[in-house]
C-alpha cells in the first residue's frame, strides 16, 4: 500500500464517520435500526458510485457487515479508531520515505 491509497482510505473513513454523526443527531426520531439501515444503504450507493475508488471497495464491503453487527455508538468508536490509525500509519510511511530520501542522498554525497 502506498500513500495514496492510504490516503483514500482514511478519506472514506472520515467521510463514513460524518455520515453516522450526521444520522445519530440529525435523525434522532428514529430507531437505531433505521438509521443503520440508512447507513447501509448509503455504503452502497458510494460503493456502486466508486466514490472513494477501487481502493475502498473492500473496506466499504466490510463496514456493511460491521453496522449491523453492533450498535451505531461502538461502530463510530471503531471508525474513528480506523481514522485515527490511519493517521498514525500515513505518519510512519511518511517518515520512511524521508529516512530512505535522507540516506540515498548522504550514499551520493558521501
Amino acid at each position: 500500500m502506498n500513500v495514496k491509497q492510504l490516503n483514500s482510505i482514511a478519506y472514506f473513513y472520515n467521510q463514513l464517520l460524518i455520515q453516522v454523526r450526521h444520522l445519530k443527531f440529525s435523525e434522532r426520531r428514529k430507531k437505531e435500526e433505521e438509521k443503520k439501515a440508512l447507513l447501509v444503504q448509503w455504503l452502497l450507493k458510494e460503493k456502486k458510485l466508486k466514490t472513494f475508488g477501487e481502493v475502498c471497495r473492500h473496506e466499504i464491503a466490510y463496514m456493511i457487515l460491521e453496522v449491523e453487527g453492533c450498535s451505531l455508538l461502538e461502530f463510530e468508536s471503531k471508525i474513528e479508531n480506523l481514522e485515527n490509525n490511519c493517521g498514525a500509519i500515513r505518519m510512519e510511511m511518511e517518515m520512511n520515505q524521508g529516512l530512505i530520501w535522507e540516506t540515498t542522498q548522504k550514499s551520493r554525497y558521501g
